[in-house]
């Protein structure tokens, strides 16, 4: 029997989400003006409410992770994307029976430890993306988590997609949602830095990541990017330092507290 925990949280500030990952969230769920934080045990829970603020209150109950993720699912439409857990069904796309694009419909099953797509800095990306991708464009998407962001490029009609994350389990969560939405993705672990060693570069590279990381490896994803660079992870507030690259017109969008950026060379 699992001795899985979930805490409630009455906040939903995005720097105390991050603070609950390194604490060691396996899964972090916004909805209304709260957030459900899945930990492994009782003991690493535990240690993370420590360290809450005194005014932020919190319940802590056991809770399978899954069951529990699976209980709030919803599809989410977003523009072109419609994106659905497989336990879900796809409503029909508003308009039907008139002259609509076609959605472009992601089936991601996000597990206990990734994102399912409805995050404002996934869905940030997500619209840098169908503004970027050209048809049988190269993608990179470093930090792929579930494999939103590789599989959306796939079908915008990318035909060489590298998908890598440092994470075991996101490796094999990017590949079995590859196969579930019968696109063809290269999933590994391998670092950024190993990938900017050699000489290729991507059409398009994609990082939607927490901004320390970004931050720390904004030459190796510049070097590898043959012509768009999308960042996605960043408070609007608190944006990164592009001095680095001699950019000085990049392109930024915003949905509620986060930013995403878009380079070209």
């Amino acid at each position: 029997m699992s001795d899985a925990v979930e805490v409630t949280i009455a906040s939903t500030d995005p720097l105390l989400l991050d603070q609950m990952w390194a604490l060691g969230a396996n899964g972090v769920l916004e909805r209304d003006h709260e957030v459900v934080v899945g930990f492994d045990d009782e003991t690493t829970a535990q240690n993370a409410i420590a360290q809450l603020p005194e005014h932020i209150g919190w319940t802590l109950a056991p809770s399978p992770p899954l069951e529990s993720w699976d209980t709030y699912s919803t599809v989410i439409t977003d523009g072109r994307f419609v994106i659905h857990p497989p336990w879900l069904p796809v409503p029909p796309p508003i308009g039907a029976g008139t002259h609509v694009e076609e959605p472009i419909v992601l089936t991601i099953d996000p597990g206990a430890s990734f994102g399912h797509g409805g995050h404002p800095t996934t869905l940030l990306a997500l619209r840098s993306l169908a503004q970027q991708v050209r048809p049988y464009d190269s993608v990179l998407d470093v930090g792929s988590g579930s494999g939103v962001l590789a599989i959306a490029a796939a079908k915008l009609g990318a035909t060489r997609i590298l998908a890598t994350d440092i994470d075991a389990a996101a490796v094999a969560a990017t590949s079995a949602n590859a196969q579930r939405n019968g696109v063809t993705i290269e999933s590994t672990d391998t670092r950024l830095h190993d990938i900017a060693r050699g000489a290729e570069t991507y059409d398009v590279v994609v990082a939607n990541m927490e901004r320390p990381t970004l931050a720390a490896h904004l030459k190796e994803l510049w070097q590898v990017t043959g012509r768009t660079l999308i960042l996605s992870g960043v408070l609007a507030d608190d944006p990164l330092d592009l001095q680095p690259l001699s950019r000085t017109n990049p392109t930024i969008e915003q949905q509620d507290e986060w930013a995403a950026t878009t380079l070209t060379r």
